[in-house]
């Protein structure tokens, strides 16, 4: 259970981070400044801000029901099952923000 919480723990924060500080979203940080520009940096941040603290909450959530439910096997699986469909939803759905075609 402590890894959950501390993986939970590292996506809250980075999810934090990156709408405090945009250039951690990779690629966008080794731009050039006129791509850049065409970049809506702000809803970009707010939107991998909102995906990354989510998948934070649904980990132990998850597993928690899981354990309850007496599926105490599955439960290791529900950050697997978590963050990787949760990565490549945030990875495709961030493309809509880059106005550079």
């Amino acid at each position: 259970m402590n890894h959950t919480l501390i993986t939970s723990t590292i996506l809250i924060a980075a999810g934090v981070a990156v709408k405090i500080f945009p250039n951690l979203i990779a690629g966008y940080n080794t731009m050039p400044e006129d791509q850049k520009k065409n970049v809506d940096i702000g809803a970009l941040s707010s939107f991998i801000r909102v995906a990354l603290i989510s998948m934070g909450l649904l980990i132990p959530i998850t597993r928690y029901l899981l354990e309850v439910m007496g599926y105490k096997q599955l439960s290791g699986l529900a950050m697997f099952f978590i963050i990787f469909p949760g990565v490549i939803y945030m990875v495709v759905r961030a493309q809509r923000f880059d106005h550079n075609k």
